[in-house]
């Protein structure tokens, strides 16, 4: 069993990559909150085990397969880890590639995953390749 916040976040993450639903249910608290960016047609906040699979159905429907690289691991502030990702990944609606930086706030206490705040560097960008036209730079 991982011990620390960042150890626990890598092994969920390995869990992610790896497409292990009942990894990454097993590893998320009861009460986990997951919140995606608007304007990203998956866009909203998702709670417990069952939203984190309803989040990732969306998101598959949106992006099919995808690759994600994580590059830093960080504790940011007590059970706080920042996981900084290049995310690779062609839109199912558009089939147009993207390729941008994610950051994300992960949050553990009592050894569970409580909460994931995601922002993407360019989430006009990130839109755009989903087919999602009403946003500008400026929103």
């Amino acid at each position: 069993m991982p011990s620390g916040a960042v150890d626990i976040v890598r092994a969920w993450i390995d869990c992610v990559q790896r497409r292990d639903i009942e990894g990454i249910r097993a590893g998320v608290a009861p009460d986990y909150v997951i919140v995606e960016p608007i304007p990203l047609t998956y866009a909203g906040t998702y709670r417990g085990a069952d939203g984190y699979t309803d989040f990732i159905t969306k998101f598959r429907a949106a992006w099919g397969e995808f690759e994600a690289k994580e590059e830093i691991f960080s504790e940011v502030a007590p059970g706080v880890v920042l996981v900084k990702i290049v995310f690779r990944a062609t839109a199912c609606a558009t089939g147009t590639p993207y390729e941008g930086g994610v950051v994300e706030f992960i949050h553990v206490k009592h050894d569970l995953i409580t909460r994931s705040e995601i922002f993407y560097e360019d989430p006009v960008g990130a839109a755009a390749a989903l087919g999602v036209h009403h946003v500008s730079a400026d929103a």
